[in-house]
């Protein structure tokens, strides 16, 4: 509902604000910094975090992603995993773009891997959504990337004509997903 407010926060936590009182309701740790400089351990949940009720998901910078209980933030799950690019879910699987460009899907309730699509690695891709029951990526040279959600093969591909995204895809409804690029264009895709 409207009640609360996720917080995104640089050490790698992820927080639960009431909005009527502006107190913290809860907070837990995405993932914990490590190394041995300052730069090494920046670990900032730096995407929005994905929340359906029951459950909150995150991931952070030089991290982890994780699933926690939305109601207390007990970790349900958590994997190895940098991206400050985002995440989304369905009712199946959870799926992240990592920093590399490589796109990964989760069982949501378990954490185990499903499927890993490494064709766009290096590409700028961005933040997943879902359209039509599919995984669609944006990259850094102006191509739309349709992926199977069931196990990450490359469906299909359009060139937009456009730049770099602004921002993350946006869905607007399950048949259709907003794009802004870098030089100002607005893009629907759907099917």
């Amino acid at each position: 509902g409207g009640e609360v407010a996720l917080l995104g926060m640089s050490g790698g936590r992820l927080g639960v604000l009431n909005l009527a009182s502006g107190e913290l309701i809860w907070e837990s740790a995405v993932t914990l910094p490590r190394g041995a400089t300052e730069l090494e351990r920046i670990a900032d949940v730096a995407s929005p975090p994905v929340f359906d009720g029951n459950m909150v998901c995150a991931v952070a910078f030089q991290g982890r992603v994780a699933c926690l209980d939305a109601k207390s933030g007990t970790p349900m799950w958590s994997r190895e995993l940098s991206s400050s690019r985002g995440l989304t879910f369905d009712a199946r699987l959870l799926y992240v773009t990592a920093d590399d460009g490589t796109v990964h899907a989760f069982d949501r309730y378990s954490g185990t891997p499903m499927w890993k699509q490494e064709g766009l690695r290096y590409r700028g891709v961005s933040a997943p959504a879902l359209l039509n029951g599919q995984v669609l990526v944006y990259d850094a040279e102006g191509y739309a990337h349709l992926l199977s959600s069931l196990d990450g093969s490359l469906v299909g591909r359009l060139a937009t004509g456009g730049n770099e995204l602004q921002g993350r895809p946006l869905n607007v409804s399950a048949q259709r997903v907003l794009l802004q690029t870098e030089n100002g264009r607005i893009l629907a895709l759907g099917r």
